[in-house]
């Protein structure tokens, strides 16, 4: 089955019989940015408390996609508990160990169909930020809604001078903290 990413989210029209049984989705990206407002301490920035971004997973009704991401971004870290570390980052399920770090920012997407939750700024030094740049394959079921979701807990982030290659929006280095989800490749299950 084709597939296209990269362009505006949509399911492209069936122009023939063989297309209206094996259709062609694409499915666009997800950023969301928490940019700094002004310098409140020596290694602090001020920022927005919340950022957030979603789309509709397109595709034929009762099917379901092994979707390839590719996440990119600035973040600090945070440690979460009750789930399960897949990479060096990406956390699947549990929720924020605010015991640990309170005070750290939040990244995380959730999948509406199946239920599922990730954060992308898995570690435990709360006073460095770091440049992702990795893929996951999760499940996506068409219709699911995907929403990614930053949360600054204080309204504060920690100050960088990091950049990510290759990346042009936002800008390189981004005054704050920021992350992009693209797609790499959508396989039906």
């Amino acid at each position: 089955m084709p597939y296209l990413q990269g362009a505006p989210i949509d399911t492209i029209p069936a122009t023939d019989a063989a297309a209206e049984t094996d259709p062609i989705i694409v499915l666009g990206s997800l950023k969301w940015r928490l940019p700094a407002s002004g310098i409140s301490s020596a290694t602090g920035w001020n920022c927005p408390l919340f950022d957030s971004d979603s789309i509709v997973m397109p595709g034929a009704a009762g099917k379901s996609y092994d979707v390839e991401l590719r996440f990119q971004g600035v973040v600090e870290l945070q440690s979460y508990t009750g789930g399960t570390l897949l990479n060096n980052r990406f956390y699947v399920g549990g929720a924020p160990d605010t015991s640990s770090s309170p005070n750290s920012n939040v990244y995380s997407m959730s999948i509406s169909s199946p239920a599922q939750k990730f954060f992308l700024n898995y570690g435990t030094d709360f006073t460095i930020t770091v440049a992702l740049d990795f893929t996951e394959t999760i499940r996506i079921d068409a219709g699911a809604t995907v929403g990614v979701f930053a949360t600054s807990v204080d309204s504060l982030e920690l100050q960088h001078t990091r950049s990510v290659a290759g990346v042009y929006d936002p800008s390189q280095p981004y005054p704050g903290q920021w992350v992009n989800v693209s797609v790499v490749s959508i396989r039906e299950r």
